[in-house]
């Protein structure tokens, strides 16, 4: 699969500016940003079949909107998870006295769907930018290493769940409590992957795992899983997905997210593929593009090797020249290529450096 230049073309006081954005591959579906900062909704950036994600009703949009460290001006989501006080519980719960008490919201999660377009059953990518919180911590007398929320074995940081509850087409969880790190389910615990140890605390990585049920060694299949754009663990094999209806949610089970299956973190900047990613399309998603601005229109070149072909609409005996940026911040530009005499039809012509990401502008030449 081939990534693409994707290309804002915009009107400014006579001249179309082209300023140009590398955008991901044809295959992703539904991206994230988490932006918003504000408000009960998160919209997808993705705008061929959006499917838009809703709070659940104990997801408090005062203290769910965090600033991001990611992207300048940007926001992220941070769900409360398992919480505890930091004080060994009297009485016991469960067995031993861990610190559980108080629990986090049961609904505090974003839902998105039903959509077909979440099932991805044969093959898919899920990605995002994950903080693992540590909790409080406790008084240490807990047989599993301290009564914080982090080490609590009730605390399975749902981080993706998808389908009806005890369904389970798959989840997406780290449970550092019971040495399970990072994981990916993809059949009720038929397809699992693990990351060798748990992610650190209070760090934004990235997070992927990708799956396809046609490649692999054997052509029967194979998934992987990425920290950091670096692969930590691969299973040969993989039947596809358990297809099932039901929502997408994002920060844990819907109907448990307050009894241990919620998930204490931040998440940031989730992309969703219908496709296997390889693992270089997966480190190049890791950057994170600024969205388009506003009253661009986007516009994706056809694919040439070695050259990228630009497009710009014409009057009839106008003529056109183009002109590269050598500093957007100033302003200056420096002319490039030869003039273009407007007939009133698009005129196609090949980028005269093969730079995707440059920046230019026509100026309309009287």
């Amino acid at each position: 699969m081939r990534s693409k230049a994707t290309r804002y073309m915009v009107p400014v006081a006579g001249l179309w500016m082209l300023v140009a954005a590398v955008s991901g591959p044809a295959a992703l579906v539904h991206y994230y940003r988490f932006d918003e900062g504000g408000g009960t909704q998160t919209k997808d950036e993705v705008k061929t079949n959006s499917q838009d994600g809703t709070f659940g009703a104990q997801l408090d949009p005062a203290s769910a909107w965090i600033s991001s460290p990611l992207v300048n001006g940007g926001n992220a989501l941070q769900f409360p998870g398992v919480r505890g006080d930091g004080i060994k519980d009297s009485p016991p719960v469960h067995i031993t006295r861990r610190d559980r008490v108080p629990l986090g919201p049961q609904n505090a999660y974003v839902q998105f769907g039903p959509d077909a377009s979440f099932d991805l059953t044969n093959e898919g990518t899920i990605m995002m930018w994950y903080r693992q919180d540590p909790g409080p911590d406790g008084d240490g007398s807990s047989p599993y290493g301290g009564d914080g929320a982090i080490n609590n074995p009730d605390n399975a940081n749902w981080i993706i769940y998808k389908g009806p509850v005890g369904i389970d087409p798959y989840v997406f969880h780290h449970q550092p409590s019971q040495g399970l790190g990072l994981r990916f389910e993809g059949k009720m615990g038929e397809i699992d992957l693990r990351s060798p140890s748990p992610l650190p605390t209070g760090e934004w990585v990235h997070i992927a795992t990708t799956w396809t049920k046609t490649g692999g060694y054997y052509g029967d299949g194979e998934s992987f899983l990425y920290v950091d754009g670096v692969e930590v663990a691969v299973n040969d094999g993989f039947n596809g997905l358990l297809t099932a209806t039901g929502s997408l949610y994002v920060g844990g089970q819907p109907g448990q997210t307050g009894s241990g299956r919620g998930c204490l973190g931040g998440v940031d900047e989730l992309k969703i593929f219908d496709t296997a990613l390889t693992a270089q399309e997966v480190q190049a998603e890791m950057a994170i593009v600024p969205a388009a601005p506003e009253g661009t229109i986007p516009w994706v070149p056809d694919p040439v090797t070695g050259a990228v072909i630009m497009s710009l609409s014409t009057k009839a005996n106008k003529n056109y020249q183009l002109k590269r940026a050598t500093d957007l911040v100033a302003g200056n530009f420096i002319p490039v290529g030869p003039l273009v005499k407007g007939t009133g039809d698009p005129v196609n012509f090949y980028d005269p450096d093969g730079d995707p990401n440059g920046s230019y502008q026509f100026e309309i030449l009287d």
